[in-house]
């Protein structure tokens, strides 16, 4: 089993409920495989070589230019490729039954990764409302795990709620905005 394959058994997929959690997962791993400046919209894609001008170009340059497909920059090439990378980075770690969420999305990882926040992320009254709400259910089964594993979710969701709360910081919403 490689590393890249031990990281993403370690991070549960994203489910309708455990968004939070897993965006900083994820975060983290698109930043280890230099990938989140795409995902982030830091990075967007190179526009595509122009054609060449009709003004400027004589009629015979004009003509091949119009007739010959437009062969991709290398730059943008590359930038597909970590594109291609992301998105199947994101998909993997998101559960099949919501996979469907982000399919529209696959050539372009930051709108994927906004679309999951806007169906995931908000901090509505009702998501809110359903972590207090699993938080206050939490109870303590041996034969579902470890003490560990118990007391892990609950600083888990006390994390989530905090989040959750909190109005999004300036510093950090300039920093995604750049």
């Amino acid at each position: 089993m490689s590393t890249s394959d031990s990281v993403f058994l370690k991070i549960k997929p994203l489910t309708a409920v455990n968004y939070q959690a897993w965006k900083g997962d994820v975060e983290f791993v698109l930043r280890e495989k230099k990938l989140w400046r795409i995902v982030s919209g830091l990075e967007p894609s190179p526009v595509a070589a122009s054609p060449v001008s009709a003004a400027t170009a004589s009629p015979e340059t004009a003509a091949a230019a119009s007739s010959a497909p437009a062969t991709p920059s290398a730059e943008l090439l590359a930038w597909m490729e970590k594109a291609d990378q992301a998105i199947g980075i994101i998909g993997r770690l998101m559960s099949e039954n919501i996979r469907h969420i982000i399919e529209p999305y696959t050539a372009d990882p930051a709108a994927a990764w906004i679309q999951l926040k806007e169906r995931f992320g908000k901090n509505t009254s009702a998501n809110i409302g359903r972590l207090r709400k699993q938080f206050s259910a939490l109870k303590y089964d041996s034969s579902k795990g470890t003490m560990a594993d118990h007391l892990e979710r609950v600083q888990q969701l006390a994390h989530d709620i905090i989040q959750a709360e909190r109005p999004p910081s300036t510093v950090r919403a300039c920093y995604c905005h750049l």
